[in-house]
């Protein structure tokens, strides 16, 4: 078998996707600032798995939020400014404090599209009106 279509040099790059989480987060001229995510690596996802799992049990919402959490690239979750604007310290009491419930289930449900563990919404919307 030939490895070349394997080769790190050859593998297609993961694209960061851009997405609108709120139109409560706009710009100096007024506009929606998208969120950046990117899929996480295998190495990151194993460990956060770890964490979910207890004895036999998985806690699959501790995983899908710390998932989100660790796909979000912008804005910077870690960031000393914003965690003090919202009183919020650490990535995931930020984000839980940032967005309202429907806004952090929107980012969830885009986090587990992001790392190729949901169909897109529109792919979800069309299969059920061809149902």
């Amino acid at each position: 078998m030939d490895v070349s279509a394997f080769l790190a040099e050859n593998a297609k790059k993961v694209n960061k996707v851009n997405f609108v989480v709120s139109e409560r987060f706009k710009d100096k001229h007024g506009k929606p600032v998208p969120w950046v995510l990117a899929p996480v690596p295998c190495s990151v996802d194993n460990a956060i798995k770890k964490r979910c799992t207890h004895g036999r049990d998985f806690d699959n919402l501790a995983y899908s939020v710390e998932l989100t959490v660790a796909s979000v690239l912008e804005p910077n979750l870690a960031n000393a400014e914003l965690q003090d604007s919202y009183h919020a310290y650490g990535k995931r009491q930020l984000l839980e404090t940032m967005l309202t419930a429907g806004e952090f289930n929107a980012l969830t449900l885009k986090a587990l599209e992001v790392n190729g563990m949901a169909k897109p919404m529109q792919e979800l919307i069309d299969d059920a009106k061809n149902a």
